[in-house]
């Protein structure tokens, strides 16, 4: 009696497994087919890349003031590589699609030192570090507090400047707040904006130097 009770139990649980393998196989077996018929192709990125250009080509053949370009400071959101927009007073969104292709403060820095160089009465511009500080004549030392689109539409460039002689005595100084506009969502109106304002500041900055040379 024992041994045929033991098995009828075999026998059970021989269908319940075979019962549940087969639901297995119907629910697998469409998955499987429709995996054998899709095929993922890989979509192309989407990301744009942005610079900042100067206005103007290096022309500097040495004769003229020597100046040194500080390292220039902007804020630490601006450090990422995303392209910033400020939203109000307090928030900032980073696009993920619209990215520099380095640094800001690396394109300002390169923007500034090939602007100043075009200029009259520049002999050259060295980047920080420089290789020989005693031998410049005029330091030129630039802080951005915000630069970049803001939700509103505006593109502005705020920040500081000054001018000093090698042995860091002042000579100028002066605030800027700069603005121009952009179409909100199209980044390059914003980007070609802010290339604009980055010119402008070195406009400014190339006749103070000028003025301090006399």
């Amino acid at each position: 009696m024992i041994l045929q009770d033991s098995k009828r139990a075999c026998g059970h649980r021989r269908g319940v497994f075979t019962v549940l393998a087969f639901r297995a196989m119907q629910v697998a077996a469409p998955v499987i087919l429709f995996s054998g018929c899709v095929r993922l192709t890989p979509q192309p990125d989407q990301t744009r890349f942005f610079i900042l250009k100067s206005a103007a080509p290096v022309t500097a053949d040495g004769n003229g003031l020597r100046v040194g370009l500080a390292r220039i400071g902007v804020p630490s959101y601006l450090a990422s590589g995303k392209i910033a927009i400020r939203n109000g007073m307090h928030e900032v969104t980073f696009s993920e699609m619209n990215r520099w292709t380095e640094a800001l403060n690396v394109l300002i820095e390169e923007v500034v030192a090939d602007n100043l160089a075009s200029r009259s009465g520049i002999g050259s511009v060295q980047a920080y570090p420089w290789q020989r500080p005693r031998e410049l004549d005029r330091i030129v030392d630039i802080h951005i507090q915000e630069f970049g689109g803001r939700d509103s539409g505006d593109v502005v460039l705020i920040g500081m400047w000054t001018i000093a002689t090698a042995d860091r005595t002042l000579l100028r100084r002066a605030d800027f707040d700069l603005k121009r506009s952009w179409t909100r969502g199209n980044y390059e109106t914003l980007t070609a904006a802010m290339n604009g304002l980055a010119n402008q500041l070195c406009d400014a900055v190339a006749a103070e130097l000028a003025i301090a040379a006399d």
